[in-house]
Parts: C-alpha cells; structure tokens; sequence
C-alpha cells in the first residue's frame, strides 16, 4: 500500500479507531476497579495479569499474521491497545 492509501483507510476509520481506542480505555480503568473481586476468584496477581498478556498477545498475532486485515480483527487490537492504555493510566493514578 502506498501513502495516500493508507491515509484514505485512516480517515475512513478515524471514529472506529477512536470509538475503540475510547472503549478500552473504560475497559482497563474498570478492571482496576474490580481487581478485587477478580482476587478472590485467583489469589495471586500474576496469574490475572499473564492472562491478560496472553490474551493480548493472541491478539495480537491473529492481527498481524492475517493476509485479509477484516474490521472486527482492527476493531478487537485497537480495543486491545485501549485496554493497556487504561491500565498504564490506572497504575499512575494508584502510584500518584
């Protein structure tokens, strides 16, 4: 793909991506919130949050080893990508 094509697939996706990236975000801040309750559940930490990477990381390679990028595997990273936003943003409330 050329320049002026990829900005044209921007452009045209600006307000999926936002909508996306927006979401996440109240994803990641909600999960700090229910932290928790997801303890009593799992008691230790790391098992919570290697599943959150894992989870990520599958994510991840669905998007980028696809030949046919569709919208809902765009839709699903960039939701990804909101989701580790909220929780860098979160961990600065809790050090702050």
């Amino acid at each position: 793909m050329n320049f002026v094509k990829k900005t044209l697939l921007i452009r045209n996706r600006l307000i999926e991506f936002l909508l996306s990236i927006f979401f996440g975000i109240i994803i990641g801040n909600l999960f700090g919130t229910f932290l928790p309750s997801l303890r009593l559940l799992i008691p230790w930490d790391g098992f919570i949050f290697a599943s959150i990477i894992f989870v990520g990381e599958f994510i991840t390679s669905i998007t980028y080893t696809a030949r046919v990028k569709h919208s809902g595997i765009l839709l699903l990273n960039w939701i990804k990508i909101g989701i580790y936003l909220g929780l860098f943003m979160d961990a600065f409330k809790v050090g702050s």
